[in-house]
């Protein structure tokens, strides 16, 4: 299961912590998804991803949350969105999708170590 990298190739990997500021149902995906509008600070602003994580949360439940993503990924078209970040997230046996949030005082922007 486990396959080393070297920490070269990690640390090509970009992650920043962002709020979740609008949120839509993706119509166009094949499994129920949401389309978030994220706030990164007023150096990198607004991205916009599509999101499998309906199971768990409401529209409501997602606005104002603090998230963690992947910012240098290419953008990829998923079911007709542009998604432009990776939310990461966990996989949970009989739970789910489950977003990995970070502190709550963290500020739009900052970068995850």
């Amino acid at each position: 299961m486990n396959q080393f990298i070297e920490w070269k190739d990690f640390e090509k990997v970009e992650l920043r912590c962002g709020t979740i500021v609008e949120v839509a149902l993706n119509e166009k995906a094949l499994k129920p998804a949401y389309i978030l509008k994220i706030y990164f600070g007023e150096n990198i602003g607004y991205k916009i991803s599509s999101a499998q994580i309906r199971q768990n949360y409401s529209q409501e439940d997602l606005i104002n949350k603090k998230i963690i993503a992947v910012m240098n990924f290419p953008p990829k078209k998923v079911a007709g969105v542009k998604s432009e970040v990776l939310v990461l997230a966990t996989v949970c046996e009989n739970k789910g999708t489950l977003l990995i949030e970070p502190h709550s005082s963290v500020i739009p922007g900052s970068q995850v170590l």
